[in-house]
């Protein structure tokens, strides 16, 4: 693991552990996932986040005019906290251990299946099943 992804996940337990208390996963989830399309559609975005040369003032501003109203309080909390210790970059890090904490926390596994030929949707069903069952969780491929 490396320390991007070691500060990422004390960033994501923080915000999952807010989501659990007052319900708000999905809710937290959603609006990760979208500041997170949002910066990938515009990579001017990307870039002002990313940028050492701008004031950190300067960015919690043009964050909260961006996103102040179309994000929870958890997350825009998040933006500041990153943005005030320079921690833009773990960003997308963050959205991902915030996914794994999710998953866990609802029982819910991903698998990826590898195939010489494209599996009908049966095949697929059937896979899930057998794999639910065995893991005793929620399978995703």
């Amino acid at each position: 693991m490396n320390i991007s992804q070691a500060v990422a996940r004390v960033y994501a337990r923080a915000l999952f552990d807010i989501g659990t208390q007052d319900g708000s996963l999905g809710t937290i989830f959603d609006d990760l996932h979208g500041i997170q399309a949002a910066a990938d559609a515009a990579p001017e975005v990307q870039s002002f986040l990313q940028s050492p040369k701008l004031k950190r003032a300067d960015k919690i501003r043009v964050m909260d005019e961006l996103f102040a109203d179309k994000v929870s309080r958890p997350v825009l909390g998040l933006l500041h906290v990153l943005i005030q210790k320079r921690r833009e970059p773990v960003f997308d890090n963050i959205v991902e251990e915030f996914g794994k904490y999710r998953d866990e926390h609802e029982g819910r596994v991903h698998a990826k299946v590898t195939s010489a030929r494209p599996l009908a949707e049966d095949q697929l069903e059937a896979l899930k099943g057998a794999l639910a069952k065995s893991s005793g969780k929620t399978v995703q491929l």
